[in-house]
């Protein structure tokens, strides 16, 4: 297992088989793989075109890649939730006015507006084929429609995308989005 911050991994540390590091050289040196799993990384990377570089030198011929990705526009988008638990906070605040609540954005969180095509479009420019889409959804409630401020803070948002510029338009289809799970090859 890889990750960039070392994360409670004291609780494995005896389990036969399993390495855990932060170090991409010892990813590498272990590799080629058959299978990778992918979490969360897409939308909080730097530079998420070259994480997708990084990855394709360490597969296999026949690698299957299972990646979940979490969309900035879902209810828990930038992982606020951990310090207020409240549904869509980066959607309906300012990073000043969560700042001010106390509340730190200091996760780097890719802001895409249509999240599915922008990730189908990343994994055609750094050539991966999809096999498989799943999309997971969760109802949005209907205090984030019902509620005029919070319903026109939100929707602000998506004033540069064509449906949306007029600002009559919600984007359910959008906020409905909890993750996405993409089998890649």
């Amino acid at each position: 297992g890889y990750d960039k911050k070392e994360k409670n991994w004291d609780k494995f540390k005896n389990k036969e088989g399993l390495h855990l590091t932060t170090d991409w050289e010892v990813v590498q040196s272990n590799g080629p793989y058959d299978i990778i799993f992918i979490n969360d990384l897409i939308d909080h990377s730097e530079d998420f075109e070259k994480e997708l570089e990084k990855i394709k030198t360490i597969k296999t011929n026949g690698c299957r890649i299972f990646i979940r990705c979490h969309p900035w526009c879902s209810r828990h988008g930038m992982h606020l939730h951990s310090q207020l638990n409240k549904a869509y906070l980066h959607l309906v605040f300012s990073e000043d006015e969560l700042f001010s609540m106390g509340i730190k954005c200091n996760k780097i969180t890719h802001k895409l507006l249509d999240p599915i095509t922008s990730y189908k479009k990343l994994f055609q420019k750094t050539g991966f084929s999809i096999l498989s889409t799943e999309v997971i959804k969760t109802e949005v409630e209907n205090f984030f429609i019902q509620n005029e401020a919070v319903m026109r803070r939100i929707k602000e948002k998506w004033q540069t995308m064509q449906d949306y510029h007029d600002g009559g338009k919600f984007p359910r289809e959008f906020l409905e989005i909890e993750a996405v799970d993409f089998i890649l090859i």
